[in-house]
């Protein structure tokens, strides 16, 4: 990526907490470009122009959300633990049913402390 090229990011639950954060850094940010905003009664944008979706939602939303977003190849930040968590610590934490374990097995947890 060049110095100077911008990266075209959308947020799924931008008024929450962590989503309101999260809005404030990316449009501050000189390399993002904010294409898309979804909050749980609508949004505002193209999702299909966004190259990142960070989910800003809680498990059971990610849980949704996730699999349909991977299926449009989508690269998906999720703030969630929803793909975290092996199936039967999950189901302890959480008190629901994974719905798509198989995708746990592909994501990546990007904590930069531990796996810089």
């Amino acid at each position: 990526m060049a110095e100077t090229e911008r990266v075209n990011v959308g947020i799924i639950g931008y008024t929450g907490r962590t989503g309101m954060e999260l809005q404030e850094l990316l449009e501050n940010h000189p390399r993002i470009n904010m294409v898309y905003y979804e909050k749980s009664d609508g949004w505002k944008g193209r999702i299909d122009d966004a190259d990142f979706l960070f989910l800003a939602v809680d498990a059971e939303t990610s849980l949704k959300k996730v699999p349909q977003l991977f299926e449009q190849k989508k690269k998906i930040i999720d703030m969630s633990g929803a793909y975290r968590l092996p199936q039967e610590k999950f189901k302890k934490w959480y008190k629901i049913k994974h719905t798509s374990p198989e995708l746990t097995a592909k994501a990546v947890y990007g904590l930069p402390e531990i796996n810089r």
